[in-house]
C-alpha cells in the first residue's frame, strides 16, 4: 500500500509496517493517506468484512467514520455492500490463492444517509511465510459519477440500438480503411427488406463487393468524400439495379466515431412510380384545361380556385385577388367582362354542394350570353373535399329555344286570330241565312256545326 523506509527492521509483515512508520515520516504518510480518492483499509477475511484498519476519507464515501466501522464498533463494512452483491463479494475473496490474491471489483454500498454509492475496490490478499491467509488489505473509492455516466452511455446506446433496430428505415455502418476502402460490419434487419436478402452474409465485405454496379456511379465517392470532410452526405433519389436489386433509394450518409460511416437509406421505389404517374396526370389534366374549350375549375372546400381552363381567360394572380376580396366582403365585385362576371359566380361558396353530396345545376345570363355550369363534390382524402365543376356556353341553344318560344307564341296568336274570323263569318251566315228565311226565301248557307 503505502510504504516508508526506517533505519530500524521490520517487526511484521505487510500494512502493519506501514502504518507505524519513523515519526518524521508520521506527517508525510498522513498527507498522502488524506490525498488519496478514497479510504484504504485492512480487514479480516471474515463475512463482516471486519475492519482492523481504515482511513479517514471512509466517512466522505459510506458516511461512517472510522472508529463506527473498525471492529464492527457501530456497523460492520459487508452491511453496507448492496445485498444483491454480498454474497457475490464473498465467494469472490474466498477464492483467491498466494499465486492469485488480487481482486478488483466494482459494486454498490448504502451510504448512512440512505443513497446508493457506486465504489471501486482493489484489495490484494495477505499470506504468511507459510502461505496462511491472514488478512486482506486494499483501496477502495468512490465512482458514483462515473458509474452514472457509464450507465447513462450503456442506456442511450442500448436505446440507440433498439431504435436503429425498430426503425422502417434501412440502416448500414461500414469501417473506412485507408485510402478507400469500406467494410460493411452493421446491417438492421429493414436493410435486408429494402436492399437484399442476403445483406447478413456480406457484413465484412467490400463496398464494391455488396454493389457490384455501384462503379458505374458516384456513390462510394460520395461517401469517401463525406468521410474526409466531415460533412453529411444526402441524395433524394438515387438508382441501383443489379443482380439481387433494383430500386430507387432515398440516401443519408454522416460519419461517426471511429472512421465509421452510417448510412440510413428508403426504398422509395413505389413512391417514385406514384410520383410519376401523379405527375403524367398532372400534365395531362394540364393540356385539357389548356385546350378545353368548356370553361373547366376546381374549387377546394374553403372556395379557393385552384385550377381553371384556359377558355375562361381570367389572369391567376386576379383571381386570388377576386377571391380574397369576395370571401372578405361577400358582395358582389366590380365587373370587368362577361368572363370575369362568370368566374365571380363560380368562386362564390356552394354549401348545398357538400351538404347534398350531390351535383348542383344552374344557369347563368351574363352580358347577353348564356351558361350552364354544373358543379359536384369529389374526395380525395378523408379529410379533403374538392368541387369540379364545367361551364358550358349554351348562348346559341338559348336563343334557338328562345327563338322557338316566341314563334310558338306568335302561333298561337296567328291561330287564335283566325278561329275567332272563323267564328265571325259563321255568326254572320247563319244571320243572313235567318234574313233569307224571314222573307220566304230558300237558305244560302249550310253551316255545320
Amino acid at each position: 500500500m503505502v510504504s516508508t523506509q526506517c533505519n530500524h527492521p521490520a517487526q511484521n509483515d505487510g500494512f502493519q509496517n506501514n502504518i507505524e512508520p519513523c515519526k518524521h515520516h508520521k506527517s508525510v504518510l498522513h498527507e498522502v493517506v488524506a490525498a488519496l480518492p478514497g479510504f484504504i483499509y485492512r480487514c479480516s477475511n471474515d463475512q463482516n468484512r471486519t475492519m482492523q484498519f481504515i482511513s479517514e476519507k471512509c466517512e466522505e464515501i459510506t458516511g461512517y467514520s472510522p472508529n463506527e466501522l473498525t471492529n464492527n464498533h457501530t456497523i460492520a463494512y459487508s452491511s453496507l455492500i448492496h445485498p444483491d452483491y454480498q454474497e457475490k463479494i464473498w465467494r469472490k475473496w474466498q477464492q483467491i490463492n498466494p499465486s492469485n490474491h488480487i481482486v478488483q471489483d466494482v459494486y454498490p454500498i448504502l451510504h448512512k444517509n440512505g443513497d446508493i454509492r457506486w465504489v471501486y475496490e482493489f484489495g490484494s490478499g495477505v499470506y504468511s511465510k507459510k502461505k496462511l491467509f491472514l488478512y486482506v488489505e486494499g483501496f477502495i473509492s468512490d465512482i458514483t459519477s462515473e458509474k452514472t455516466v457509464e450507465d447513462t452511455y450503456r442506456v442511450t446506446k442500448n436505446t440507440a440500438y433498439e431504435i436503429i433496430e425498430a426503425i422502417p428505415s434501412g440502416f448500414f455502418i461500414y469501417q473506412f480503411k485507408k485510402p478507400n476502402k469500406l467494410f460493411l460490419i452493421y446491417a438492421n434487419p429493414e436493410a435486408r427488406v429494402l436492399s437484399r436478402d442476403d445483406i447478413q452474409d456480406y457484413i465484412g465485405k467490400e463496398f464494391d463487393a455488396i454493389w457490384p454496379e455501384a462503379y458505374k456511379t458516384a456513390l462510394k465517392h460520395n461517401f469517401l468524400e463525406s468521410i474526409a470532410t466531415r460533412k453529411v452526405f444526402s441524395i433524394d433519389e438515387f438508382h441501383y439495379t443489379d443482380t439481387y436489386t433494383n430500386g430507387v433509394y432515398r440516401i443519408r450518409a454522416f460519419l461517426l466515431p471511429g472512421e465509421r460511416l452510417a448510412i440510413a437509406f428508403e426504398n422509395i421505389t413505389k413512391l417514385h412510380l406514384a410520383e410519376k404517374k401523379l405527375d403524367e396526370s398532372e400534365k395531362m389534366l394540364d393540356s385539357i384545361l389548356q385546350y378545353s374549350p368548356i370553361h373547366i375549375f376546381i374549387k377546394d372546400d374553403q372556395n379557393h380556385l385552384l385550377k381553371f381552363s384556359n377558355s375562361m381567360k381570367v389572369c391567376e394572380d386576379s383571381i386570388a385577388a377576386e377571391v380574397t376580396h369576395t370571401q372578405s366582403k361577400e358582395s358582389s365585385l366590380p365587373i370587368y367582362n362577361a368572363n370575369q362576371v362568370l368566374m365571380e359566380a363560380i368562386i362564390h361558396s356552394d354549401n348545398s354542394i357538400f351538404s347534398k353530396q350531390g351535383s348542383v345545376e344552374s344557369v347563368v345570363e351574363l352580358d347577353g350570353k348564356f351558361y350552364r355550369t354544373i358543379q359536384f363534390p369529389i374526395t380525395i382524402s378523408h379529410d379533403k373535399d374538392y368541387i369540379v365543376g364545367f361551364s358550358i356556353d349554351i348562348t346559341e341553344s338559348k336563343e334557338m329555344e328562345i327563338s322557338l318560344k316566341n314563334r310558338i307564341t306568335a302561333l298561337n296568336r296567328f291561330n287564335q286570330l283566325t278561329v275567332n274570323r272563323e267564328l265571325k263569318m259563321i255568326d254572320l251566315k247563319r244571320e243572313v241565312n235567318q234574313l233569307l228565311t224571314a222573307l220566304g226565301k230558300k237558305e244560302k248557307y249550310k253551316i255545320i256545326k
